[in-house]
């Protein structure tokens, strides 16, 4: 079984490669901006649903809750109290994207 601490190590690499498919999909359809935020945040969003994190973003369907804080971030709590940030996420108008992983 998997410890958190490897499950987080697993997470730049993973991030890294649903990035990699977004820009394979969308880099030669001429997308707009909105259109690649759009479809980094579902990608990334399955990245943290997969490790069983809730995922506060707006413009998403099935986000599990709107953007707290940041863009995009992933977190895990028990009853009103947060445990746990993995991830926090911004994005910019040009596409570029910073990514912090605790």
């Amino acid at each position: 079984m998997k410890t958190i601490e490897d499950k987080l190590q697993s997470l730049p690499a993973e991030i890294k490669t649903a990035l990699n498919a977004v820009a394979k999909k969308l880099e030669t359809a001429g997308a707009s901006n909105g259109v690649w935020t759009k479809t980094i945040k579902k990608a990334l969003m399955k990245v943290g649903n997969d490790h069983g994190y809730v995922v506060c973003t707006s413009g998403v369907p099935k986000a599990d809750w709107g953007e707290w804080l940041y863009d995009m971030c992933w977190l895990k709590h028990k009853k009103d109290k947060v445990y746990d940030i993995p991830a926090l996420l911004l994005f910019k108008g040009d596409i570029s994207i910073a990514i912090k992983i605790y």
